[in-house]
């Protein structure tokens, strides 16, 4: 039995899985890896380099009138947990009959096509562009939740090399 527990604690990072790879996008559009966490902030802070389209519509519904908006960003963080080519791109659609509905992809060209599918899933004869300032709160959660992966991420390999 110890060595089953053993051989899982050496294990653990390697199940675990868990990829903390922070990327920029170069002038062009391509993700590049950012090993400075400050220069990745700074970056990511503008939120111009983050969001890559956002849409809204008026969809109808039982109770009236629903704003429904769909945002395609980029995440900055690698969401591939387990390995493979880096997942850094996200649609979802908020509000509405399809209300969280994501994709998630590796190309900023993907990421352009995947937006133009949830824009035709919601409707996309009826959208409007929005500017991207009211995203903001979205992208200060972003970054939150990025940062409190990492946190909890370091503790548990904490836990492990302290156990390990």
């Amino acid at each position: 039995m110890t060595a089953k527990i053993l051989q899982f604690k050496r294990q653990a990072p390697d199940y675990v899985g868990l990829s903390f790879t922070k990327y920029i996008m170069d002038e062009y559009g391509i993700p590049k890896i950012e090993p400075d966490l400050m220069k990745w902030a700074a970056w990511y802070e503008q939120e111009s380099n983050v969001v890559i389209r956002r849409d809204m519509i008026d969809e109808a519904s039982e109770e009236g009138v629903v704003e429904v908006s769909i945002s395609t960003v980029f995440l900055s963080i690698d969401h591939a947990f387990y390995g493979g080519k880096p997942v850094l791109f996200e649609t979802m659609i908020f509000g509405g009959k399809h209300d969280l509905y994501q994709e998630r992809c590796h190309t900023k060209a993907e990421a352009v096509e995947q937006h133009q599918k949830a824009c035709s899933i919601v409707g996309g004869d009826k959208l409007r562009r929005k500017d991207n300032k009211s995203m903001s709160w979205m992208i200060m959660i972003a970054i939150f939740a990025a940062f409190t992966l990492m946190f909890v991420y370091g503790f548990v390999m904490d836990i492990a090399r302290y156990y390990g």
